[in-house]
């Protein structure tokens, strides 16, 4: 996985509706950089839990490069170092 709009399309086959009513909460975020772009992961539904683009809905806003976000989502760089 080397973008993160990969990352994205992969995460929203994997989850369930069992492990997302588990969170139950929205969570956009904003990737900056060449690789950016901006995903909303909600939680709350039973499907279709990954979109592109801004959400009025999101509890939750976290902006990152795409570098440190690639990097955290691979194990390289550790969420709080961030």
């Amino acid at each position: 996985m080397s973008t993160p709009k990969a990352y994205f399309e992969k995460l929203g086959g994997n989850l369930t509706a069992e492990k997302a009513a588990m969170i139950g909460a929205v969570y956009q975020f904003n990737v900056t950089g060449d690789n950016g772009g901006t995903w909303v992961v909600n939680l709350t539904k039973d499907a279709d839990f990954v979109s592109e683009g801004p959400s009025d809905d999101s509890e939750c806003t976290i902006t990152v490069s795409d570098s440190d976000f690639m990097d955290m989502v691979e194990g390289r760089l550790p969420g709080p170092q961030a």
